[in-house]
C-alpha cells in the first residue's frame, strides 16, 4: 500500500524514474481497487453498462493521472521518453507491449530523467515508521499491512452485498416472478423464435439498459420459451452451456446479428443454451410434433 499511496502523492507528476517495484504494486492496488468498485456499482445497480459505473467511473477519473504519472516514470527509469505510451494507442498489442517494456529493470546509475530510484532507498522509498529493523521485517510489515487492508475491503465489499440483498431480496423475488409470468402470457401466442425477437425488442427499447433491465429481460425469455410453441430449427447450432467457449462466441455472434453491441445482451441470450439443451424443450419437440412449426415459415433473427 506504500506504493500505491507513494504513487497518489505524486499526482501530476510526470518527470524523474519509477522502479518497478513502485510501477507493479500500484498496478496490483489499482486493479484490485478497479475490480471492487465495478462489482459494487453492480451489486448497487449504479452500473448501466457503458464500461463505468458511477464508483468505479468515479474511481476511474481520480486515479487517471496518477496512473499516466507512474507510466511514464517507468519509462524513463528504463531510457525511455514517456511518449512511448502512445503505443497503447496501437489495438490489441499496445498494451501488452507496455507491460512488457515495463518489466524491464532501472537503468544502472543516474541517466537524463534522474537518478536511479533503488541507490537512495533510505532515503526516497522507506517511509520514516519503517526505518527501524531489518529490510526483511520492513518487507513483511508491508505485506502484512497490505493484505490486512485487502481483507478489510473485502470483508466490507461483502457485508455492503449481504445488506442489499437483505434488503431487497424479497422485492428481486418477486419481480423475477412477475417477469417470469409475462414471459409465459406472451409465449402463448408466440413461437420460440418470436420469443426471442419479442425480448431483444424490450431490451433495444428500453431507454436506460442496466444489469436489472437485462436480468428481467432474460426472466421475459425464459418464460416465453417455456410456452412458445416450438420451431423445429431453432435449436440448430446452439452449443450447449457445457461447452464454454463456443456457448460465448454463439451469443456474442448472435448479439451482433441482432445488432445490439451493449455489454448486456449476452446475459438475455445465455437463456437460449440453456432452454435447448434442458428436458423441457426436448419434451416439447417430441410430445408436440403435430404442433411444431416448419422452419422454412420462419426466419430465424440469430441465424440470418
Amino acid at each position: 500500500m506504500y506504493w500505491y499511496f507513494k504513487v497518489f502523492r505524486s499526482y501530476f507528476n510526470f518527470s524523474g524514474r519509477a522502479r518497478r517495484k513502485e510501477y507493479w504494486y500500484f498496478t496490483l492496488f489499482y486493479v484490485v481497487s478497479n475490480m471492487l468498485a465495478f462489482l459494487t456499482d453492480v451489486f448497487t445497480g449504479t452500473y448501466h453498462g457503458e464500461g463505468f459505473g458511477v464508483l468505479s467511473g468515479t474511481y476511474f477519473l481520480v486515479s487517471f493521472f496518477p496512473t499516466i504519472g507512474v507510466s511514464i516514470r517507468r519509462l524513463h527509469d528504463i531510457g525511455h521518453s514517456g511518449w512511448w505510451m502512445l503505443i497503447n494507442l496501437i489495438p490489441g498489442v499496445g498494451s501488452l507491449a507496455i507491460c512488457v517494456i515495463a518489466l524491464f529493470d532501472s537503468q544502472p546509475g543516474p541517466n537524463e530523467y534522474g537518478p536511479n530510484p533503488k541507490e537512495p532507498i533510505e532515503a526516497e522509498t522507506v517511509p520514516d515508521t519503517l526505518r527501524c529493523g531489518s529490510g526483511k521485517n520492513q518487507r513483511g510489515i508491508r505485506w502484512i499491512k497490505g493484505i490486512g487492508i485487502a481483507v478489510s475491503l473485502m470483508a466490507v465489499l461483502v457485508l455492503g452485498v449481504q445488506y442489499w440483498w437483505g434488503a431487497h431480496k424479497d422485492q428481486l423475488m418477486a419481480d423475477g416472478k412477475a417477469a417470469i409470468e409475462f414471459g409465459k402470457r406472451a409465449g402463448q401466442s408466440r413461437t420460440e423464435v418470436e420469443c426471442v425477437e419479442f425480448a431483444l425488442q424490450r431490451h433495444r427499447e428500453n431507454p436506460s439498459i442496466s444489469l436489472g433491465s437485462s436480468v428481467s429481460n432474460s426472466m421475459v425469455l425464459t418464460g416465453c420459451l417455456e410456452t412458445g410453441a416450438p420451431t423445429q430449427s431453432f435449436c440448430d447450432h446452439v452449443p450447449p452451456q457445457t461447452e464454454i467457449v463456443a456457448s460465448g462466441q454463439w451469443i456474442g455472434s448472435a448479439c451482433n446479428q441482432a445488432g445490439i453491441t451493449d455489454g448486456f445482451c449476452a446475459s438475455l441470450l445465455q437463456r437460449i443454451p440453456v432452454y435447448c439443451a434442458s428436458d423441457a424443450r426436448h419434451r416439447k419437440i417430441n410430445g408436440e410434433a403435430g404442433a411444431t412449426r416448419n422452419s422454412s415459415c420462419e426466419v430465424n433473427p440469430l441465424t440470418t
